[in-house]
């Protein structure tokens, strides 16, 4: 009988490869990561004259596109002094829209709705009601109103269950054990 072993059988792994963002530009990969510069023509102008061919080819999504760009391409971003100034002036402006206290007198709302068009490469809208949906958020947001969107686009229960994870960091909070709802679709432990 003759033994063998898988010593020369691959084993295959997932490798993540990220450029890395040097740091004078770190101020513009957390404005990417925020919705905000889709409703700041500043922001949204600066994103687009980084690589209006990545821009356009990656449809519009600036985490993809930075993503996209090679070390060199971002190391020349990062010692272009007038990109960096016009850079600065974007992020004064994002920290002083995100840095505004909200009123605490005012309500908190959330906002169930089965879809949001908050901007066309985020697919979780179809249509003019996702858009309005989409708005509504935007406008509560310039108008420092607290409202939180909740969807059920990823099924009813894994939202359920990442929106109960999250708010009960802060929050009491109540869920249903697992998808147990009545039926209209309510979860039976609310009613």
């Amino acid at each position: 009988m003759i033994k063998t072993t898988n010593a020369n059988a691959p084993e295959w792994k997932p490798i993540t490869v990220q450029s890395k963002m040097p740091g004078a530009l770190a101020k513009l990969d957390e404005m990417a990561h925020n919705m905000w510069w889709t409703w700041n023509t500043d922001a949204y102008n600066l994103y687009h004259d980084i690589a209006p061919d990545r821009f356009k080819a990656t449809n519009h999504n600036v985490i993809e596109m930075l993503g996209s760009l090679s070390y060199e391409d971002l190391t020349t971003l990062s010692q272009d002094a007038a990109f960096l100034a016009r850079m600065d002036k974007v992020y004064q402006h994002f920290r002083t829209y995100m840095d505004e206290k909200p009123d605490a007198t005012r309500p908190s709302v959330a906002y169930f709705c089965m879809e949001y068009g908050l901007y066309h490469f985020l697919r979780i809208y179809s249509g003019g009601l996702g858009i309005l949906a989409g708005d509504h958020l935007k406008s509560a947001s310039d108008l420092d109103i607290p409202l939180v969107g909740i969807t059920g686009s990823v099924g009813k229960t894994t939202t359920k269950d990442m929106i109960a994870c999250v708010l009960a960091r802060k929050f009491k909070t109540l869920k249903t054990a697992g998808n147990h709802n009545n039926e209209v679709g309510m979860p039976k432990t609310l009613l």
